[in-house]
């Protein structure tokens, strides 16, 4: 955790202390269902985390991304860290990935995405602003 919280800007290092359970890095491997979660700072890419994931994969999978994020109060300044949940979703659906050109696509999608104001449409009034997207999560959806 020190390690990453060197790239992280320092008015952000408590909230990732305080939530780095869900922030860390983390698989689970379910029956229908694999989840990859990865902290993020400023500087990461989220492609090359998909890929990384994808890698475990041989056969057709469906995908879906959430983040977690900061936010910041307007006028008190206070932060709080919002989970990744089916609220932040990148996608309405789960997307399939079934050859190189659809996991190309996707990651584009990906990083085309502006995942802040995502974010900011699921804050949970105006007073608040999305400060930074603190991790991603991979939803795999195997197919039987």
């Amino acid at each position: 955790m020190e390690s990453f919280l060197s790239a992280v800007a320092s008015k952000y290092r408590e909230i990732y202390k305080t939530h780095w359970k869900t922030i860390q890095p983390s698989v689970k491997h379910g029956a229908l269902k694999d989840t990859y979660h990865f902290p993020m700072s400023d500087n990461d890419k989220t492609a090359g985390k998909f890929e990384q994931v994808l890698g475990n994969y041989e056969q057709p999978v469906k995908v879906n991304v959430a983040f977690g994020y900061i936010i910041g109060h307007k006028q008190t300044g206070e932060l709080k860290f919002y989970h990744p949940s089916n609220n932040t979703m990148v996608f309405d659906v789960a997307l399939v990935v079934s050859n190189n050109i659809e996991k190309k696509k996707i990651e584009n999608e990906i990083e085309r995405e502006d995942l802040l104001e995502i974010a900011n449409q699921s804050r949970p009034s105006t007073i608040w602003n999305v400060e930074t997207i603190a991790c991603i999560r991979f939803d795999i959806y195997r197919y039987l």
